[in-house]
This record gives structure tokens, sequence and C-alpha cells, in this order.
């Protein structure tokens, strides 16, 4: 096919839709996407690494910057941020700024856009920090657009699930409770006969059951972990932190450092059931 027919396809695509072109040719397209995206697909199986590129968050994979950078690397295609230095710009002249919010522009090689990412922090997050606000707005933008562009937005999402419910902007939705599982039928077990003294015993050495308090769990799990440094580390937390915006704070210290390879992962998941388990006690 010559040049000018692709370009006359491709304006006819553009002009109305692609529902409008020859079946022949739309089926042929369609093969050809759906045989890349599979090839995409195996090489991110393959290539992405788990506590590197990507992690798990309550069940979900949550894809990080450097696997969305490798994902960008391999199609060809690079972000840009056309509004990032206005916030900049606003907070120098004096502005009042709270929330940062940043579009990411994905485009190929020939400059032309094939999609875009939204990305959003509240400064309080980073301490007033404009210029941290903006480049972690900037770094969820870009991990969105990346998604959007490669459709990887059944395989991966954004790391949403870990922040606080009061820095999530859109309620989540409530889930439809699932059918309680049916109970197993146990056999009947003859039990020997006891005598009336035997029985009064009995009765009388049963301890009263409590459900463990919060304090309970989080002190058993801070002596269930095997890494001394992270005793030392939890046992701090438990101590200097008494209210939910410090726990938010020393919190998303952690996850920064995590997003910027300073702590690994297993650190990371250590440091945030804490913070769950504190939030408990707080509250």
């Amino acid at each position: 096919m010559s040049s000018e027919l692709i370009e006359q396809d491709s304006n006819v695509v553009a002009l109305h839709t692609p529902f409008d072109i020859d079946p022949k040719q739309f089926k042929a397209a369609l093969d050809r996407r759906e045989e890349n995206r599979k090839q995409m697909l195996l090489w991110i199986k393959d290539s992405l690494v788990e506590g590197v590129d990507y992690g798990i968050i309550k069940g979900k994979k949550s894809l990080w910057k450097p696997g969305a950078e490798k994902v960008r690397g391999m199609l060809g295609v690079k972000v840009t941020y056309p509004d990032a230095n206005k916030y900049i710009e606003a907070c120098a002249s004096g502005v009042d700024i709270q929330q940062v919010i940043i579009k990411t522009v994905v485009t190929n090689t020939n400059g032309i856009e094939l999609a875009q990412g939204i990305g959003g922090r509240t400064l309080r997050q980073d301490g007033g920090d404009i210029n941290k606000a903006v480049k972690m707005a900037s770094k969820s933008a870009s991990i969105d657009a990346t998604l959007n562009v490669a459709g990887l937005s059944e395989i991966f999402t954004l790391d949403l699930e870990d922040m606080f419910p009061d820095e999530i902007e859109t309620p989540k939705k409530t889930k439809a409770p699932s059918k309680p599982p049916e109970k197993e039928t146990k056999k009947k077990v003859e039990k020997p006969a006891v005598t009336d003294t035997e029985s009064k015993n009995e009765k009388d050495n049963i301890p009263f059951q409590f459900d463990p308090t919060p304090e309970d769990k989080l002190k058993t799990y801070i002596e269930g972990l095997e890494d001394p440094a992270m005793v030392v580390e939890a046992k701090r937390i438990a101590d200097e932190v008494k209210d939910l915006d410090t726990l938010k704070k020393l919190w998303m210290t952690f996850k920064d450092a995590r997003d910027n390879e300073n702590i690994d992962e297993e650190s990371f998941k250590i440091i945030t059931d804490i913070k769950d388990l504190m939030k408990e006690i707080i509250k």
C-alpha cells in the first residue's frame, strides 16, 4: 500500500469513524492490534519485576514509575507536562496553592498526541513543599498516561488504595455483599460420659474469652517481626505517634522512600501494616 493511500485511509478515519472504512481493512487493523497487544502483555509478564517495576497493594498490581518508564521505552513514546511549571510560577507569585493537578501528554516520535493522564497531590501530603507536590503529581500523571496509551488498566492500577480515605477525592463504590459460605455439616462425635464433679470442675476451669484490643494486636504484630531493626522502628512509631496527622506524615515519608527505592517493598509493607493497626488505636 502506498504512503498516499495510507494517508487517505488515515484521513477517512480521522474525519469520520473507524466504522466508515473498508471492512477488510478494519478487520486487518483489529487483527494486527490484537496480536501486538498479546506480544506486549507477554513482554510485560516476562520483563517487569515485582518490587521494582510494580507492587501488590491489597491484592492488586500497582504500576510504579520504573515500570511505566520501561513500557514507554518499548513503545517508543515520550511524555510531556504542559502545565507543570505554572504551579511553581504561581507559588513564586504568592498564590496560595493547596492542591496540584498535573496533566501528562503522551506523544509518538512525530509529536502526535496518543494519550493523556492526570495526577493530583495536596500540599499537606508533602509538608507544604510545592516542588515535591508537583513532582509527585507528575509521576502519578505519567503512570496514568502509560496505562491509557498501552491499555493496561485491566492489569495495573494506580496506588490509590494505600492512601488514607480523606486523601481520595472520589468515594469508593460499595461492593455488594457476597453470599455467605454454607456451613459444613460436622459429624457428631460421641463424648465419654463424665461425672457431675468432673463436669463442674471443667466449667470452673474455662477462662473467659475476650476479643484482642487494637493495642494487643499491635503488640503481637511487633513481637512477631523477625528483623530486629524493624522491631526497633515499629516500637519507635508506636511510642511517638499519638494522632492521625502525625501518623499520616510519617507514613507518607516512608511511602516516598519506597517510591524513590530507598527502602524495599517488604519493609514498606510492614510499615503499612503498623499504620493500619495504629489507626484503629488512635481513632
